[in-house]
């Protein structure tokens, strides 16, 4: 699927070989050791990758890298980057811009010549991972409920509970979002016992609940974003009925949410009031809401200047700054935002050619599917992390990409490793 057809294998006869099995837990390790650092701690994730990196490509020969497709188009829009230092004045921004991007050319080449993982192994992966993530939600709620009046007023203020991650709650909430994907199409494409089946269900619950208490836009949105492209293929096995049946209730459900979560209510309040004070004073960005539109109108600006090669990804912010300061734009502390759209950033950092490459990389996978059942986590991921990307720059950061390129990566991986007869027991089939 992703992969030159020579490279597919056998799950039963890659987990035999010890040479496999030791690559395996290796990997296992490394992947679980970069999920503890995206959550507590940056050394970890950066050992992590590594790890898994060495371990990846250990016994392949680099001849076999170059089949790799979508690593290759990776490298080259993070190469426009490298090349924009010759013409950015800021070096160690520069620097700092095009350092974030090095997992793009690690993991994803990793993904694609790392042998599959056991099914035991996915089942300890899949536990651990969601007993990380609801260690980390029910931290956050611990504030948010101990603190409920503070916390409301803060949600009407742009204010969000603390997080894991740093504080990215960003990131954050869309990890979680993602991760409920998985576990709905990991609880189909497998036979689970019972017991199984009712904790990986009290697992997804769980993360519903709490990613509409946390209230993060971006989080909510690529959430049912996900849940529908889960439905949608699956009208040839359940029928339209079910399916429109299926879309309506999760159409629904989201309004009910909407008017009944205090939480979400705060965050709709101050969004509207933030565009009515747009409208009333559109120099003025101290709404969080307002600095994002100015930023990627700063984004857009930038392009303009230099529509081919851009104006460098050291110099980017550097213009942002002059951009409001021409436009006498209050800013408090004199803080400059990057535009938040990654598509936006690429354009000014690295130009047209830099943001052809960089589109063609993010719909490949969606290209490559071509309409099979195995592929729905692919295609529903590629359009959650395209969307997340549409309103935050987020490969301008480590755990933004982190957050694409691993569930990218793994999604990839898994449908990649599905034998035919698990791909049978899958229910969103239509090829």
């Amino acid at each position: 699927m992703f992969v030159n057809s020579k490279m597919k294998v056998d799950l039963k006869n890659k987990t035999q070989s010890p040479a496999f099995s030791v690559k395996q837990i290796l990997a296992l390790v490394a992947v679980l050791s970069m999920f503890c650092g995206f959550l507590f701690g940056r050394a970890f994730l950066s050992m992590g990758m590594l790890l898994f990196g060495m371990t990846a490509l250990w016994g392949h020969s680099p001849k076999t890298w170059w089949r790799q497709k979508y690593w290759l188009l990776g490298c080259a829009w993070v190469l426009m980057y490298g090349l924009s230092f010759f013409w950015s004045d800021n070096v160690s921004e520069w620097q700092t811009r095009f350092q974030v991007k090095l997992p793009v050319l690690l993991l994803p080449l990793s993904f694609a010549l790392l042998p599959a993982f056991s099914k035991k192994q996915i089942e300890i992966f899949t536990l651990i991972v969601n007993v990380l993530l609801l260690g980390g939600l029910l931290y956050s709620l611990s504030f948010f409920l101990s603190n409920y009046t503070e916390m409301m007023e803060g949600y009407g203020k742009a204010k969000v509970v603390k997080t894991p991650v740093y504080g990215d709650h960003i990131r954050f909430s869309l990890a979680i979002a993602l991760t409920v994907i998985w576990n709905i199409f990991y609880a189909f494409s497998q036979k689970f016992p019972l017991w199984k089946q009712v904790l990986l269900g009290f697992f997804t619950v769980a993360f519903v609940i709490g990613i509409h208490l946390l209230a993060v836009r971006t989080g909510l949105l690529t959430l049912y974003i996900g849940l529908m492209m889960m439905l949608l293929p699956a009208y040839k096995k359940w029928g339209r009925r079910k399916v429109l049946f299926g879309l309506a209730t999760l159409a629904v459900t989201f309004f009910f949410l909407i008017k009944e979560v205090p939480s979400i209510q705060q965050k709709i309040n101050y969004t509207i009031y933030s565009f009515k004070q747009f409208a009333e004073h559109p120099t003025s960005i101290n709404y969080s809401d307002i600095a994002r539109i100015v930023s990627m109108e700063a984004g857009w600006a930038a392009f303009k200047s230099q529509p081919f090669f851009g104006v460098g990804a050291g110099d980017l912010v550097g213009f942002c700054r002059t951009y409001y300061q021409e436009l006498n734009i209050d800013y408090p502390n004199a803080k400059s935002l990057l535009p938040h759209n990654q598509i936006l950033v690429v354009m000014g950092s690295a130009g047209l050619f830099g943001t052809l490459i960089f589109l063609y990389w993010l719909v490949f996978p969606l290209l490559k599917i071509k309409g099979r059942s195995r592929s729905m986590l692919v295609s529903a991921y590629a359009l959650m992390l395209i969307f997340a990307l549409l309103f935050e720059p987020m490969l301008e950061v480590q755990f933004g990409v982190f957050v694409f390129v691993f569930f990218m990566g793994w999604a990839m991986h898994y449908c990649r490793s599905l034998t035919e007869i698990d791909r049978d027991k899958v229910p969103f089939r239509h090829d």
